[in-house]
C-alpha cells in the first residue's frame, strides 16, 4: 500500500520556522515537536533565508520564471523542427517536380520512372502519400 506525501500549507511552514528563527530552539527539537523530519525542516529554514535575502540561492519567483522560460524555449523549438521539415519537404517537392519532367513516362503507369529505388525514396515516397496537402 502506497503512502501519499504530507503537504504542509505555507502558513505552517512559517510557523515552523518562527519557532527556531525567533524563539532560539534547535532544529532537531522543533522539528521532533512538530512530527516532521530534520532534513524537511532543514529544507523549509534554507528557502526561508533564500527568500529574506540572507542566502544566495534562487527564489521560489525565479524558480517559477524558469520553469515558464524551460516551457516556451521547447514550444519554440518544436516549432523550429516543424518548419525545418516544412522546408525540407518543399525543397523536395521542387526536385521531384523537376525529375518528372526529365524522366520519361511509361504509358502504362502515368507515374515517372526513377530508375532504380531506394529504400529512402520508397520512404520518403509513402510520407508524401499520406500527408495532407
Amino acid at each position: 500500500m502506497s503512502s501519499k506525501r504530507k503537504r504542509y500549507s505555507a502558513s505552517f511552514k512559517a510557523g515552523a520556522v518562527a519557532l527556531v528563527k525567533q524563539q532560539g530552539r534547535s532544529v532537531a527539537q522543533a522539528a521532533k515537536e512538530i512530527g516532521i523530519s530534520e532534513s524537511s525542516f532543514r529544507r523549509w529554514l534554507t528557502a526561508d533565508s533564500v527568500e529574506a535575502g540572507e542566502k544566495d540561492g534562487l527564489t521560489a519567483a525565479d524558480k517559477a520564471e524558469i520553469r515558464e522560460l524551460k516551457k516556451e524555449l521547447q514550444i519554440l523549438r518544436m516549432e523550429r523542427d516543424i518548419l525545418k521539415n516544412s522546408r525540407a519537404r518543399g525543397r523536395f517537392l521542387l526536385a521531384r517536380n523537376s525529375w518528372s519532367r526529365s524522366v520519361t513516362v511509361p504509358k502504362r503507369s502515368g507515374r515517372p520512372l526513377f530508375g532504380a529505388s531506394s529504400p529512402a525514396k520508397n520512404m520518403v515516397r509513402g510520407w508524401l502519400r499520406t500527408c495532407d496537402w
